[in-house]
């Protein structure tokens, strides 16, 4: 499948000027892009079913509500793709993640840092095992990641590729930028969390391959009621889909059962 970069039509056939927004050199394939950042590991010889041999599944411990959710916690190597309205608290869940990991890297390109303290703050985080840093070259934030044991990503949209054209949150830019951050996380051994934008529909603003991307998928809503469904749609390592149902008190989210 082929897409315009500028104005994100998509076609089958490849195409030299867009018959949308007329932009010349705006096609882009994202089976070829996705390819040349995430390469698939393969066995060096056949092997019986029978003689693979399993390790162990090892999973990160964090807010008991969120490892039931995943089927028993977060999994390294793995990218976790959040989702929400704005204002559903997002930022405020992943703070609450990161106190449960010893080193976090927080690349922010959607607030500032003194917003992200004074979120903190609220939520009576001290802190100490949290880096902070506002930078939206996906590439550059990518370059310490080994450094760490979670990697938080806000937003996706926000971030670029610095070998692409285009503005960040383009069908091209969102493209290279995920499968960027997912190979570098394969390769790191961290765990990435990276926040995403919605569109008018409640779907993950950008390309499908985004969310194909990702291990795990998950999704922050709002009721009337004031309850905070927090909903898994795609993991690659348990049940999907599923939730839990939370409540946003003084100190961060709260399990609140139905």
């Amino acid at each position: 499948m082929f897409r315009c970069t500028e104005c994100q039509k998509e076609v089958e056939i490849e195409f030299v000027k867009c018959s949308r927004c007329f932009a010349f050199g705006s096609c882009s394939d994202l089976d070829e892009i996705i390819d040349s950042e995430v390469e698939v590991e393969e066995s060096d010889k056949p092997v019986k079913l029978s003689e693979v041999e399993i390790e162990e599944q090892f999973y990160h411990k964090t807010l008991s509500y969120v490892d039931d959710l995943l089927s028993g916690g977060f999994v390294p190597d793995n990218v976790y793709l959040l989702s929400g309205e704005p204002g559903a608290g997002k930022s405020t869940l992943v703070l609450q993640l990161a106190e449960y990991f010893k080193k976090t890297l927080y690349i922010t390109a959607e607030e500032t840092l003194e917003a992200i303290k004074r979120r903190s703050n609220r939520l009576k985080i001290k802190g100490k095992g949290i880096t902070v840093w506002s930078e939206n070259n996906i590439v550059e934030a990518f370059s310490h990641a080994q450094d760490f044991d979670l990697v938080i990503v806000d937003s996706i949209q926000r971030f670029f590729h610095p070998e692409v054209g285009g503005n960040p949150g383009t069908v091209s830019q969102m493209t290279h930028s995920t499968a960027h951050l997912v190979a570098a996380t394969k390769g790191c051994g961290c765990i990435t969390i990276a926040i995403a934008q919605i569109n008018g529909e409640g779907n993950v603003a950008g390309p499908k391959s985004v969310e194909h991307l990702a291990d795990a998928t998950l999704h922050l809503e709002v009721d009337e009621d004031g309850i905070r469904p927090l909903r898994i749609f795609k993991n690659r390592h348990g049940k999907a889909p599923h939730h839990v149902y939370l409540r946003l008190a003084a100190r961060g989210f709260e399990n609140a059962k139905r």
